[in-house]
């Protein structure tokens, strides 16, 4: 893969006009992930959040940076990076090669690149054909002195799939300009406070904020094994809360219903699966436009499951409204 990349790479220098001198790496480091890495894009890129609805929030920042590295004519970008927080967690890098095959897409050749500050992650670069969506055209795996892994996905427009190797070669580029910032996953057991609650969190579980234009949204986000299904407990604050069984439209049958409480106050516990993924919620008025929804969404059988679960029971008022 290494010499297809760098044959592409001499195909794009020979070619001045092409679209994807835009993309070279400028000169000044840009943070992701809350200063997790930085990365030095193309002087035209910006940073720009995905789209939501107006009743919805940006994804935390704590979880995903997008960054816009060539713009489109129209309103679609023309190349796209993804850094995202995996919370996933590996002894020591590399990972293991079955749970690596498990987790990367489907027939992707893997490779290795080294980054600016000499750490070697690992790239992969995918071979699905181009659809109406965004095409994956290169991705790697960034290991972080925490254990933790962060994954950086680049995309195209469909259009551009038949030069998908010019760009993979790019997107490389790109990465060896990557160097790991100093913030590390807290992944101690401690109390956390939020917006006048507190709770405790075990270890191995990192807690975001979503805030949205009139609420807010607190993840707690259990570590796991690489390719392991996500475990992860939330509590949303605001006006206007909805069970998500409602919103998935799951029948009222399958809903198991058990009383139960919250803070100390009587709610009525729902518990329904999706598959394999069992998902715990409750929703607590506390007056007029003011609710806690809490949940949980992890598999039934998986311990995180049970240590979330008892998180969720120490939500309490807070001495103070110390955000954290």
């Amino acid at each position: 893969m290494r010499t297809t990349l760098a044959v592409a790479t001499l195909a794009i220098a020979a070619c001045g006009r092409h679209p994807i001198d835009a993309a070279r790496p400028g000169p000044a480091p840009t943070p992701l992930l809350g200063g997790r890495l930085t990365i030095r894009p193309p002087t035209v890129a910006a940073v720009a959040p995905r789209g939501h609805s107006v009743m919805a929030a940006p994804a935390s920042a704590m979880e995903e940076s997008r960054i816009v590295l060539v713009p489109g004519d129209g309103e679609y970008a023309r190349f796209v990076l993804m850094a995202t927080e995996t919370f996933v967690t590996v002894a020591a890098p590399p990972p293991d090669g079955a749970a690596l095959a498990a987790y990367l897409p489907a027939g992707a050749t893997q490779g290795e690149v080294t980054l600016a500050d000499g750490a070697v992650a690992i790239e992969f670069v995918g071979t699905a054909p181009a659809g109406d969506a965004p095409l994956l055209v290169y991705g790697a795996l960034v290991p972080m002195p925490d254990h933790t892994l962060i994954e950086l996905d680049y995309y195209v427009m469909p259009e551009d799939a038949d030069d998908r190797a010019a760009w993979a070669a790019q997107a490389r580029a790109l990465t060896q300009t990557v160097r790991r910032g100093d913030r590390t996953l807290e992944r101690a057991a401690r109390t956390v406070t939020f917006e006048g609650l507190t709770l405790d969190a075990p270890a191995d579980v990192v807690l975001t904020e979503q805030p949205g234009p009139d609420f807010a949204v607190y993840k707690l986000r259990a570590l796991g094994a690489l390719a392991a299904p996500a475990a992860m407990a939330g509590v949303y604050l605001g006006g206007w809360p909805a069970y998500q069984h409602a919103q998935a439209d799951v029948a009222d049958a399958a809903i198991a219903r058990e009383a139960g409480t919250l803070l100390g106050e009587a709610v009525e516990w729902h518990r329904w699966r999706d598959g394999d993924v069992e998902v715990r919620e409750a929703i607590l008025a506390r007056g007029d436009h003011a609710a806690i929804h809490v949940f949980r969404i992890a598999p039934a059988a998986d311990p995180r499951a049970a240590a979330l679960d008892a998180a969720l029971a120490t939500l309490r008022a807070a001495p103070t409204s110390t955000s954290r």
